[in-house]
């Protein structure tokens, strides 16, 4: 039962923070996003961060204490995740640099305050009932349901981590196209080894995360003009077809 238990909180732990940064980001861009960097409604890095509450509950009796220790260490995870990405993956999924107080962008203030919050709500609140699931979980379907789980969000990081590296390779390819004329991007795109058409994935993340910026841009180009010049092109092509057949 344990082993049920800490699958499905860092799960439910996963898809509250998705649905929270949907809810915030969407309302803040006045457009539906589809949040985090997996095909699937979770975020891994707030499924780390309930993990890393469950020893919290031992300091349930002092509020204060409990609230200042998750706020440290919950920032430090994302600070670590934040590097993680930025050296392994080569990407910048979220930047605080226009927040007050931040910390090269990849920590703020306002971030740590919402740990604190986010760790309130999962001691005294989410935990207990997350306990009384897993005991229903289990007893209906034993370890298989965590199994499925974790098959599930594994296949789903190791797919989107191989498409990450394809769309790397593409970036580097239409940076020069995307800085000089739309005519070498559009011919770039066309060539039959590089064929354009930006798939479900890299649609996904780029519209859930229009600021993101990878090495391959020179840390200027923002993957939104990607999608804009896509589009663009797809509109050309189509209308090229359609004066081919008149």
């Amino acid at each position: 039962m344990t082993f049920t238990f800490i699958v499905l909180v860092f799960f439910i732990g996963s898809v509250i923070g998705w649905i929270w940064e949907t809810i915030y980001c969407s309302a803040k861009a006045g457009h539906f996003l589809y949040r985090g960097l997996l095909a699937g409604p979770y975020c891994p890095i707030y499924g780390f961060g309930a993990l890393l509450f469950l020893p919290l509950v031992e300091l349930k009796a002092n509020p204060v204490y409990l609230v200042v220790v998750a706020m440290v260490f919950a920032t430090a995870i994302e600070y670590t995740t934040s590097i993680i990405l930025d050296r392994l993956l080569k990407v910048q999924l979220w930047n605080y640099r226009s927040e007050h107080l931040n910390i090269e962008g990849r920590v703020c203030l306002k971030a740590t305050l919402m740990w604190g919050a986010l760790a309130l709500f999962f001691i005294y609140i989410l935990e207990p009932q997350i306990r009384v699931l897993a005991l229903q979980a289990y007893a209906l379907f034993g370890v298989w349901l965590a199994l499925g789980l974790v098959a599930v969000m594994t296949t789903d990081a190791i797919f989107t981590i191989t498409r990450l590296a394809q769309f790397r390779s593409f970036m580097a390819k239409a940076r020069t196209g995307i800085e000089s004329t739309v005519e070498s991007y559009v011919k770039l795109l066309e060539d039959s080894r590089h064929r354009s058409r930006l798939r479900a994935t890299e649609r996904r993340l780029i519209k859930a995360f229009p600021q993101l910026k990878t090495p391959e841009t020179g840390g200027k180009t923002e993957l939104s003009h990607l999608l804009r010049a896509d589009i663009a092109l797809k509109k050309a092509i189509k209308n090229a077809k359609a004066h081919a057949r008149v």
